[in-house]
């Protein structure tokens, strides 16, 4: 019996963490786009439901650009990857503002504010 109960609360606690961590986007404020700038830099990112998220940039040296990556949002916290790094860092929403912090593997860090679209 002790087994049997050791193995479903497993199974709830795997299924609770699969909620929370499993597919992007967890956070449904985070979904949608968002856009602001950074350093000349007009910038867009967007939250898909299936984890996925686009950053479109642009400026008058570089001209536009996308990046794709998938992404997830919870409790604060955001990891993002794109081509095979994951990015991690705090965010929060205050209205229609989305604040993200995002720290690099090499120290640098950036702060991001980006108003709903």
């Amino acid at each position: 019996m002790a087994k049997g109960f050791s193995t479903a609360i497993t199974v709830i606690v795997l299924a609770f963490a699969a909620t929370l961590f499993g597919c992007g986007g967890e956070d449904p404020r985070v979904r949608g786009s968002w856009s602001g700038s950074l350093e000349g830099i007009d910038l867009t990112f967007s939250f898909y439901d299936d984890g996925r998220f686009e950053m479109k940039a642009s400026d008058i040296f570089s001209g536009a650009y996308t990046e794709e990556g998938t992404f997830t949002a919870g409790n604060g916290r955001i990891a993002m990857t794109l081509d095979g790094e994951e990015i991690s860092g705090t965010y929060t929403i205050t209205g229609g503002t989305l604040k993200i912090d995002l720290n690099y593997d090499d120290g640098y860090s950036e702060s991001f504010s980006l108003k709903r679209d």
